[in-house]
């Protein structure tokens, strides 16, 4: 009973004191002590706070006057405040094909350590590593979520989450940041983020409850849809290489994960499938995309040069491998980029497995084990797939659906006649709305059955085709039964036994 008490007021002391850490001073030492670096970014220079708009403008324009050839940034959209949000570029503007890199800090607003240690990498670029614009055109955003993250909250001004809000693109901020995104069309994509060490759940652990140990977290897709060629790559050599670097520095790892009830027992999920998401959606795009989790989040700023050195050094290990690897990955891209697979995951269900994790006693400061049950999305099996189609065929009255797959990046074509053509329609034939709101949407669940049809197509309908870079995002919010669909978060309504106005083209010929 005495546990339960402590272990109630010290997390729920986390959550009320935000900028109060606490993490000992004892397991800080033990563990987490901070590098001998000097750094210059003005969260570190401050002794109190965190970098604010007014500090990333000044550093942004100190970097744009003294490399006025090579860095420069423009403003990509208003946050729903009017603060005018910055997007990077920095290339040597050589007509050589590049490596194109995305690097994103701040989406969660009371993570600070993301945008400081992306200021960190601007920083030792333009003053150390110029060399790297040989191989690489780098766009970085350091502060996604500017509302947020000045009045040091995860959610924008709405109150909704940016990382929830990758497909269904319902957020202002959103709409601008994944344009930019889609426009860049990045071969390497980072989203940087701090995660909570000292979880609720974890009380239950240890004599007093645990803390994770984890320097850095990589949470990468094992979303089946996310061709397996790249989900290798992404996991072999770049998330490989990164754990590497940081083992160098005595800086501990782990694939991501986080802890859950499943019928009131605690069980750990481990990385993620959901195109909701940064890490996911951007993999979808044909791109190796991690999200990456730095120990830190509500603990203030204890351990702060430590957090932005583990960001930095993940930053540096994926873009030395992209510089490093610069023939390999064209050459691979070129090859995935025209590749179209026979069938696509419409749902897929995470391994059950059992494993030891490492966790910090936090009465003890010792180093112990957890035996627990995880759900491993690393690697998922598919519970419903189907034939790829030729094209999805959309009409032109749903007009809304075709400017979120514009700004996801899909190319869209449109009839130039009318005619009658062979597809496939989804009809709906088990329906269930949620009595629950997720992040803003009412949830539809349903089960479909694809009838055949013969069905009259007007000129100025739309053609999304399959053979393209980024069509396996189109089959995540297309196909009903997705859980990041359209339908799911109900930007297509439907009822049961209603036609959803999505239909499946399969003959070879092109349509005109």
């Amino acid at each position: 009973m005495i546990r339960n008490i402590i272990g109630i007021f010290f997390f729920n002391s986390i959550v009320v004191f935000s900028q109060i850490s606490p993490q000992s001073k004892k397991i800080t030492q033990k563990y987490f002590q901070d590098p001998d670096i000097v750094m210059k970014t003005p969260g570190i220079l401050k002794k109190r706070g965190y970098t604010n708009y007014e500090d990333l403008i000044n550093f942004l324009d100190k970097h744009k006057k003294s490399n006025p050839s090579f860095f420069k940034y423009n403003f990509i959209g208003e946050s729903q405040k009017g603060k005018k949000v910055p997007l990077i570029d920095i290339s040597n503007n050589s007509k050589k094909r590049k490596i194109k890199v995305w690097i994103q800090g701040g989406l969660h607003g009371d993570e600070p350590a993301s945008t400081e240690c992306v200021l960190y990498f601007i920083d030792q670029l333009m003053t150390n590593n110029l060399f790297l614009l040989e191989n690489i055109h780098f766009q970085i955003i350091p502060m996604a979520n500017i509302d947020g993250y000045l009045k040091f909250d995860r959610y924008a001004a709405n109150g909704l989450d940016l990382n929830r809000d990758q497909t269904k693109l319902e957020i202002k901020e959103s709409l601008f940041l994944k344009a930019s995104f889609s426009k860049f069309s990045p071969h390497v994509a980072l989203d940087m983020h701090e995660y909570t060490s000292y979880r609720r759940d974890f009380v239950n652990f240890g004599s007093f409850g645990v803390t994770n140990p984890n320097d850095v977290m990589f949470l990468y897709s094992g979303n089946l849809n996310v061709p397996k060629e790249i989900r290798n790559m992404t996991e072999n050599i770049f998330v490989k290489n990164a754990k590497k670097k940081l083992e160098e520095l005595n800086y501990r790892s782990h694939d991501y994960f986080s802890s859950t009830k499943v019928k009131n027992e605690i069980q750990f999920k481990q990385g993620s499938i959901h195109s909701r998401s940064s890490a996911t959606s951007y993999a979808l795009s044909n791109c190796i995309a991690s999200l990456i989790e730095i120990r830190g989040k509500q603990i203030g700023k204890t351990s702060f040069k430590r957090r932005i050195n583990s960001g930095y050094t993940v930053i540096m290990s994926y873009v030395n491998d992209s510089y490093d690897n610069y023939y390999k990955l064209l050459e691979f891209f070129d090859v995935q980029n025209n590749v179209i697979g026979d069938s696509v995951v419409v749902v897929s269900s995470p391994k059950n497995i059992v494993q030891d994790i490492d966790m910090i006693d936090v009465a003890s400061t010792d180093m112990i084990k957890i035996n627990l049950k995880t759900m491993n999305a690393l690697e998922s099996s598919p519970k419903l797939s189907r034939k790829s189609p030729t094209a999805y065929l959309i009409k032109k009255t749903n007009f809304k659906i075709i400017q979120k797959l514009k700004i996801l990046g899909l190319k869209i074509d449109s009839l130039s006649k009318s005619q009658e053509l062979n597809v496939e329609s989804f009809k709906v034939i088990k329906y269930d709305k949620k009595d629950f709101k997720y992040e803003g949407a009412d949830i539809q669940t349903v089960n479909t059955i694809l009838n055949p049809e013969i069905k009259q197509f007007n000129k100025g309908d739309y053609i999304i085709y399959t053979d393209q870079k980024k069509i396996n995002l189109a089959v995540e919010v297309l196909e009903p039964e997705a859980l990041n669909s359209f339908v799911y978060f109900s930007i297509i309504k439907t009822n049961p036994n209603q036609i959803i106005p999505i239909y499946r083209y399969y003959e070879k010929n092109k349509l005109f």
